[in-house]
């Protein structure tokens, strides 16, 4: 029964209001959510793991695997002077090379890491840039690894192929 000093209160077209949208949000976000971008950048081909190089010549591969720290920067890959690639964490470039003096670096938005290998034919490098305390960051460093224990440990970050 309704008290003539109280003001009537049907809260019926409120709930109606909001239910509308409540259903049209939810029959629209799963087509919103699951359809992919329409800006995405085409991804480059993934470079296959080949190890051995060519006769006569020598592979070098510099690997970056997946860390915590500055996982989402880019470090630059050059080798004599010549860009070999960018590598976020988890990737690798590779570059075949003659026999002789090579000088691979990487370089990182606060550091320079540089090594001379000298490559003798048929033989494959591994370098692992990884993360190496500075000063209040994390800066990349660059360091030359066994290569059958870095082929073992690129594959392994790698995954099944």
């Amino acid at each position: 029964m309704h008290h003539p000093s109280r003001p009537s209160c049907d809260w019926r077209p409120v709930y109606r209001s909001l239910l509308v949208p409540l259903i049209i949000a939810t029959a629209w976000l799963p087509t919103v959510a699951c359809a992919p971008p329409a800006t995405l950048p085409a991804l480059p081909p993934v470079q296959p793991l080949v190890l051995s190089p060519e006769a006569g010549r020598a592979r070098i591969v510099v690997w970056r695997p997946r860390e915590f720290f500055e996982s989402g920067a880019e470090v630059t890959i050059v080798v004599d002077d010549q860009l070999v690639g960018h590598t976020l964490a988890g990737a690798f470039v590779m570059l075949e090379v003659e026999p002789g003096q090579h000088h691979v670096t990487s370089k990182g938005l606060h550091d320079e890491s540089a090594i001379v290998v000298v490559a003798e034919a048929d033989s494959t490098y591994v370098f692992r840039v990884s993360s190496r305390d500075g000063f209040l960051i994390d800066q990349p460093g660059l360091q030359r690894i066994d290569t059958v224990k870095g082929v073992v440990a690129l594959r392994a970050s790698l995954g099944p192929s």
